[in-house]
């Protein structure tokens, strides 16, 4: 019993980082368009690199006391591996399942390609001593070792999956010789057999009959219904069956739900739709997942009316999965923040009368709703005061029990470093966050790699994002880029449902920085064209979950197209794209999406300008722009000053060829300069580049309205900003402190000149 319990415990926490699925992406770095020579013109910031979307932890089982479950009293079970110890609640010896799983066909033959690609492994490295030279044998060496991952990644779900059915099989009243028959052979490792032996063909057919008979005779009713009960249990074991047969492919998921629709027909109970309604949201079927979850927090709201202290645990997970659900779709923000609020509650007064039991779940609840919060800039204050509150809870949890709840603990270090490095003056110390929770995520992926490597990977993201903000880590950043890329892309081989929208996430991040560099622009490109391509056909399936992350590769694209002046056409066609889609999205939830609708007006703008004959409506755009960046900084003004001052730098850059516009120009300079010199002061590395672009630009307009003198003190100043970052990165830098340098020295000659009596 000892090493069942053991092993079914690991391997139900195996799922955990799985379960983690939305990305978030919001304004970031800024663009800097080197090859406008005389107006250094810049982009507003780039849609800020993809960030994986913080942490929401759910449990996969229908845990009263759990943050997401999938069946009534089965033990708890968070994303991030917090469960309950397991309880052989019939006093069987359930170690049989652990005996004979590995004497099934399925698992020889999984466990066999394991052992013959260990086999070819040896041979290949044996090869690779005799014949050095042969870099065919380094090759097959590699593939062999990628293979082998792959397979071993099968072989420990395929255990994972028979041990977590082992336990809900001894769960299940043995009431008809079919589930006798298949709990047999499922014990003599004949999963085959198991499943041939609930024949869906003659278990349809006895449902049919037994319907019928139920509108008939009344007499029976009693009877009837236990049979009909009976028969439920019997699909819903044939559906967990079918569930874990990925030899199904495609058809799995349609088989499946097929089942647990049969078994509803048969005897609909909350926690058979909840189990349904759980296995549709892992597999991405979110609608119909969110209809089924409605329905069961209905029949369990009637239940707790009744007997409310053993039923309002289950309305609170139920609220949180549907929360979780709603959550990721622009319209429905506001609905899931109350399904939040009102779990919250539930929360609170659960762990007032049983603290040990209440407090992880309480967390789950605080760490989700903190997610759904600080999307939105203006309430990012609120969204951390409610992770520092889990993040207390999982602290004590963690010293008392490390390896059940040290991965809630990084969850919460990850998401509450995400919020902190939206605001410039506390990027070190997000950086620290993000820091130890990767250190933990590693310590746990050295004993469990299928259960925490994806967090390994997903904080590796983040962090690169925070570091690509300093131009000289730029190099440090790629590193993590490309190894969450890798990682990413692993994951996406065994199960491309959930990581496939992580990959192009990643592919869009690492684009955007290696677009930085002009002689790389057409990687860049590629990587942004594969995510966009990813992004299309997500958004094709689910739009509503998909298509901001679109439209953040589709302005960055256009970003990195609008650098080739043969192609502004093209970029204009992605911007408009954008734009259109943006709007869309603010109009159900401005406060989230409004900055988005901003920025792509400034990068539009910013285009449009190229042509003299647009400047009217380049102007327009960037009015707008600035007018909500100018609204949004007065709620946070640590996330929007750059912003306003970015667009105040464009639109001065525009207007500055108007001569009666000069004070205009003067003063929109003067206050970007203003906001500019504030923020060197908070982070002088991410911010100093954009200081030397509005002094760069003042200057040169001094230069181009014939003031040479006024216009050196702002060239001087950014040729002295310059010089290091283009010693240390020329391929960036570079040509931009060429420019200057030769503007400063032609403003030398012509103020000497003018100095001549």
């Amino acid at each position: 019993m000892k090493i069942f319990r053991a092993l079914l415990d690991w391997f139900k926490r195996l799922d955990a980082a799985l379960k983690i699925t939305l990305v978030l992406g919001v304004g970031g770095l800024f663009f800097t368009a080197t090859d406008q020579l005389i107006t250094l013109l810049k982009a507003d910031p780039p849609d800020k690199p993809v960030v994986t979307q913080p942490t929401n932890n759910q449990t996969t089982n229908n845990n009263p006391n759990s943050g997401i479950q999938s069946s009534p009293g089965a033990v708890q079970k968070t994303t991030t591996g917090s469960e309950s110890p397991i309880i052989d609640a019939s006093g069987g010896n359930v170690d049989i399942y652990y005996n004979n799983y590995q004497k099934s066909q399925d698992y020889k033959d999984l466990k066999g390609e394991v052992d013959r690609l260990d086999a070819a492994i040896k041979t290949a490295q044996q090869h690779i001593v005799q014949y050095p030279n042969d870099n065919s044998f380094t090759q097959e060496l590699s593939k062999f070792s990628n293979d082998s991952q792959v397979a071993q990644k099968k072989l420990a779900d395929f255990t994972r999956d028979i041990l977590k059915l082992a336990e809900e099989i001894h769960k299940i009243p043995l009431n008809t010789e079919r589930l006798r028959l298949a709990k047999r052979y499922f014990e003599a490792g004949d999963f085959k057999q198991a499943r041939a032996g609930l024949d869906a063909e003659i278990m349809g057919k006895e449902q049919a009959a037994l319907l019928k008979e139920q509108q008939h005779v009344n007499a029976k009713q009693a009877d009837i219904s236990q049979h009909l009960a009976n028969n439920a249990e019997e699909f819903m074991l044939k559906a967990q069956l079918t569930a874990i047969d990925y030899s199904l492919g495609a058809e799995r998921i349609a088989k499946t739900s097929d089942f647990f629709e049969q078994a509803l027909k048969a005897d609909k109970t909350p926690e058979r739709i909840f189990d349904y309604a759980y296995f549709l949201g892992e597999n991405n079927q979110f609608s119909a997942s969110e209809k089924r979850y409605v329905e069961a927090l209905v029949n369990y709201r009637e239940l707790a009316k009744a007997k409310p202290s053993l039923y309002q645990p289950y309305v609170a997970s139920t609220l949180d999965n549907l929360a979780l659900l709603m959550g990721a779709e622009s319209q429905k923000r506001n609905e899931a923040e109350k399904m939040y609020r009102e779990a919250l509650t539930l929360r609170r007064e659960l762990a007032k009368a049983n603290p040990s039991v209440s407090q992880s779940p309480l967390a789950n609840t605080l760490n989700n709703l903190a997610n759904l919060v600080g999307d939105d800039f203006q309430r990012l204050s609120e969204a951390e005061k409610l992770y520092g509150e889990a993040l207390a809870i999982r602290r004590v949890l963690a010293e008392a029990n490390p390896p059940v709840f040290q991965s809630d603990l990084a969850d919460t270090l990850n998401n509450l470093a995400l919020l902190m490095s939206n605001d410039s003056q506390r990027l070190n110390e997000a950086e620290k966050l993000y820091g130890e929770a990767l250190s933990s995520y590693r310590n746990l992926a050295k004993a469990n790699p299928e259960e925490y490597q994806s967090s390994v990977v997903r904080t590796l993201n983040n962090l690169a994002v925070l570091v690509k903000a300093d131009p000289q880590r730029r190099i440090e950043a790629e590193t993590l880029f490309v190894e969450a890329l890798g990682g990413y892309r692993e994951l996406a081989k065994v199960n491309s449902l959930v990581y496939q929208p992580d990959v192009a996430m990643t592919l869009n991040n690492l684009a955007d920085l290696v677009g930085y560099e002009t002689q790389r622009r057409s990687k860049a490109e590629k990587l942004f064209g594969e995510a966009l391509a990813i992004y299309r056909e997500l958004d094709r399936v689910n739009p509503s979950i998909y298509r901001l992350q679109m439209t953040i590769t589709l302005n960055n694209l256009a970003l990195l197209v609008e650098a080739d002046p043969n192609r502004h056409s093209e970029a204009e066609q992605l911007y408009e794209e954008t734009l259109a889609i943006r709007r869309q999205l603010a109009k159900a939830n401005p406060s989230v999406y409004l900055p988005k609708v901003a920025n792509t007006l400034n990068n539009l703008a910013l285009l449009v300008s190229t042509d003299p004959n647009r400047h009217s409506e380049a102007e327009k755009q960037y009015r707008e722009a600035l007018i909500s960046y100018r609204e949004l900084a007065k709620a946070t003004p640590s996330v929007y000053q750059p912003y306003v001052a970015n667009t105040l730098n464009n639109l001065a850059n525009l207007i500055s060829t108007k001569s009666n516009w000069r004070g205009e120009t003067e003063k929109l300079y003067r206050e970007a300069l203003v906001i500019r010199r504030e923020l060197v002061k908070t982070n002088s590395s991410v911010y100093q580049p954009d200081l030397m672009d509005t002094l760069a630009s003042f200057g040169i307009s001094y230069f181009n309205w014939k003031q040479p003198k006024q216009a050196l003190p702002y060239l001087n100043e950014a040729s002295d900003i310059l010089r290091p970052y283009a010693e240390q990165q020329p391929n960036v830098f570079g040509k931009k402190y060429k420019i200057i340098m030769q503007l400063l020295a032609d403003a030398k000659q012509q103020a000497s000149v003018l100095k001549v009596p």
